[in-house]
């Protein structure tokens, strides 16, 4: 028993430990794990008096395609359009999201460098010409 309540404790501490001062205040009177994770649960999830309706997982992965800038419009059209959203899960769509920002990034990050070789093949091949000439 005493291991056990060694263990809530460490875990009540990093609960307590990774949350912002304004949530801190929220469970620091809790004397467990539990108690203080209910909480937090009820802080960002909500239950079905606060927001009138439980949210199916289709419910969930719409308001997340619809809540994304318009720079992720593509990526939400071939997800709306090629998945079965009463079925996808969010953290799939997540994983989606950051492929697509990943590759976004690559992109962005070569588009000078496939530039410059671009130019070092053209040069490369107009000395080459030259050369035989």
């Amino acid at each position: 028993m005493a291991e056990l309540l060694m263990k809530d404790a460490r875990a009540l501490g990093l609960i307590q430990s990774a949350v912002s001062n304004q949530l801190f205040s929220k469970i620091v009177n809790e004397e467990t794990s539990k108690g203080a994770w209910d909480i937090l649960k009820l802080e960002f999830r909500g239950d079905k008096q606060s927001y009138g309706e439980e949210l199916s997982r289709e419910r969930i992965v719409q308001k997340l395609l619809f809540s994304l800038p318009k720079s992720y419009d593509s990526i939400c059209s071939v997800i709306e359009h090629s998945k079965d959203l009463e079925t996808l899960e969010v953290q799939e769509v997540v994983a989606s999201f950051k492929s697509f920002e990943l590759r976004l990034d690559r992109h962005t990050e070569n588009s000078s460098e496939r530039a410059f070789a671009s130019l070092n093949v053209f040069w490369d091949s107009k000395l080459s010409k030259t050369l035989e000439a």
